[in-house]
């Protein structure tokens, strides 16, 4: 089942959502499937529920990334990058 992100973070809540996700962006931009109603058929949900958990990996990738951008200077811009966990990095990896 998918999941709604967790509140207290931000980030999606369960792995699975995260997961589909990354997996439906990779099936669009590889050609594999042309829109996301191609997932939805697939999937057997609505194409608004795929727009919605695609909206939700762009959120918390927002979410995350958003503080860091505003950092003025270069290097502690890139200093706190590396502070975010390697399972914060994984999830916005592949976000356009």
């Amino acid at each position: 089942m998918l999941t709604p992100m967790n509140r207290a973070g931000g980030l999606p809540a369960n792995p699975e959502l995260l997961r589909k996700t990354t997996e439906w962006q990779a099936l669009m931009e590889s050609g594999k499937v042309a829109t996301q109603s191609d997932i939805a058929c697939q999937e057997g949900i609505t194409r608004a529920r795929v727009t919605q958990v695609l909206g939700l990996q762009r959120l918390a990738t927002e979410r995350v990334l958003r503080p860091i951008a505003t950092i003025t200077d270069h290097k502690d811009r890139i200093r706190e990058f590396h502070k975010l966990s390697g399972s914060q990095l994984t999830q916005i990896r592949d976000v356009p």
